[in-house]
């Protein structure tokens, strides 16, 4: 399927999925919005997942928004750091919620009952899985290997910087493998914006499920 054009700026598309959101209370901001990005050559399965994740948020009183139009000329993958950015920057209705949770669109929430903000709140601004299950090894020492299809991102005056910066910050990698994935991973060894006693990476089945196990994560 071909996407349709869209030529709004990024902010009108970003707005239009903050604004359409699934609303678990009405007359307040929910302490954690989650953020999920897809176009129209990868709906069949995304809007499956989208379904199953509306149903986890809520049963536990998340919000769930969906950005469906590309914002870059990037690979894909970056779009998720333009949407993250302009949700915690640029949209003022958007600045109440407590985190902002970040899930690709070929991942669904697979433990209901697990609860994902008590996960966040055990510490760190910007909180993500490792990634060492898929890397099949350990890190070099004052590295880390971290998986960028889920993060959250506390509503924190850094985690806001932060965002913008990793964004403005593509070292090269916009059309290469691992594009953001790998350049947050040189962000944290070059440890820009302080970004090692910021960033609390969780064993990988804290948040994920490792393949080949039975779920433990939320996701």
């Amino acid at each position: 399927a071909q996407d349709v054009v869209d030529n709004r700026s990024d902010l009108d598309k970003v707005k239009d999925g903050y604004h359409s959101r699934y609303r678990t209370h009405p007359k307040k901001s929910s302490p954690v919005l989650i953020v999920m990005y897809y176009d129209d050559k990868i709906k069949d399965f995304s809007s499956i997942s989208e379904k199953v994740n509306r149903m986890y948020a809520a049963e536990h009183g998340y919000d769930l928004m969906t950005v469906r139009h590309r914002l870059s000329d990037r690979d894909p993958q970056w779009d998720k750091v333009r949407v993250m950015d302009i949700v915690m920057n640029e949209i003022e209705d958007a600045k109440d919620h407590e985190w902002y949770f970040w899930i690709d669109s070929d991942a669904v929430f697979a433990q209901h009952d697990v609860e994902l903000k008590p996960i966040l709140d055990e510490g760190g601004e910007l909180v993500i899985s490792d990634d060492i299950p898929n890397k099949g090894k350990d890190p070099p020492e004052g590295e880390v290997y971290v998986n960028t299809g889920t993060f959250g991102l506390k509503n924190t005056d850094w985690a806001k910087q932060f965002v913008k910066k990793w964004w403005e910050t593509p070292m090269g990698m916009e059309n290469k493998l691992y594009h953001e994935q790998t350049v947050l991973c040189d962000m944290y060894k070059t440890n820009e914006m302080g970004l090692k006693q910021k960033m609390a990476v969780q064993p990988y089945d804290r948040l994920n499920s490792a393949s080949g196990q039975s779920p433990r994560g939320p996701v």
